[in-house]
């Protein structure tokens, strides 16, 4: 199963195709604009990557896309200043996110960083943390402050040699409220920049939500627990998932823990975009995980207990 570590996907590995062509020139912009001293001077950097660019959400983009694309992620720097990160070009989520943030300003673009909890494996469902382990940004654009995870865009650790790898995403710019709720919650001190922030332990208990699928305009919630019993009896147990379209009920699966082996599912529709799985208790390497998948893409996956 694909997972997070840390502030980064582990996610298939260069540059991954950007989701919206109207910023394409943008996005061109942030890849164009290499780090060499860059960072040394935040006002010049600024004008290079927006001076040509109209409207304030494509200024964004240019400096969204050039801050993944030159920092790299580095466990290594979580205890390292700012300016190490300036002279290296390596940090980690806070790093990322507070450079984002200073270009931003320097652009004339209001920009706040956000501290919290992100929900990245399995292993997060029903795991108190006791502090912080995560920073992204809102950033104001037209009055309203939009969700922006600069880190996860910039690539992913390797599970086995543990190195960073770059893969430049658009997937987290300007984030629907609800998708980026499902996966990022801010700390006390930051809970009045999160519109839809819940309590610490109601967020960990929520399924973990994969959002980085080829289908970004497709927005599934699941309305069940994301730690889920088995009944001692075998017999079935039920999961809700709402979507914000009219998605064919065919076209999912479900993949026990133990099996790789993907199990076709019909749901029923209760009501308008809203799909009931009823999922047998003795499905064959039924154990400790459950992934939902539409079209072969994993989209929740829940813990079984």
């Amino acid at each position: 199963m694909l997972s997070l570590l840390l502030c980064v996907y582990t996610a298939p590995g260069g540059h991954a195709q950007m989701n919206a062509w109207q910023y394409f020139r943008a996005d061109s912009t942030g890849l164009k604009v290499k780090m060499k001293r860059s960072l040394k001077n935040y006002p010049r950097l600024a004008q290079q990557l927006t001076a040509h660019l109209e409207g304030d959400s494509s200024k964004v983009r240019a400096i969204y896309v050039w801050v993944a694309d030159n920092l790299s992620y580095d466990l290594n720097t979580v205890k390292k200043d700012l300016e190490y990160t300036v002279r290296s070009g390596r940090g980690v989520c806070w790093q990322y996110s507070d450079i984002f943030c200073k270009l931003c300003e320097q652009a004339g673009i209001p920009c706040k960083t956000v501290k919290g909890y992100a929900k990245t494996t399995l292993l997060d469902l029903g795991k108190k943390r006791t502090k912080s382990r995560h920073a992204w940004n809102r950033v104001q654009l037209n009055g309203r402050w939009e969700a922006v995870d600069v880190t996860w865009a910039s690539g992913y650790l390797d599970p086995e040699t543990k190195k960073f790898k770059r893969l430049v995403n658009g997937h987290w710019f300007l984030v629907n409220d609800s998708v980026f709720a499902s996966t990022h919650n801010a700390a006390n001190e930051y809970a009045s920049l999160e519109p839809l922030r819940v309590s610490d332990s109601a967020f960990i208990r929520k399924p973990l939500h994969i959002y980085y699928e080829p289908r970004p305009d497709i927005i599934y919630t699941s309305l069940s627990d994301g730690i889920l019993s088995i009944p001692a009896d075998k017999d079935s147990f039920d999961i809700l998932i709402r979507t914000n379209k009219n998605v064919p009920a065919d076209s999912f699966y479900v993949q026990t823990g133990r099996n790789r082996q993907l199990y076709h599912i019909i749901p029923e529709r209760t009501e308008l975009n809203t799909l009931r799985f009823r999922i047998p208790g003795n499905l064959p390497g039924l154990g400790r995980q459950l992934g939902l998948y539409f079209s072969g893409d994993l989209i929740i996956a829940y813990k079984l207990e």
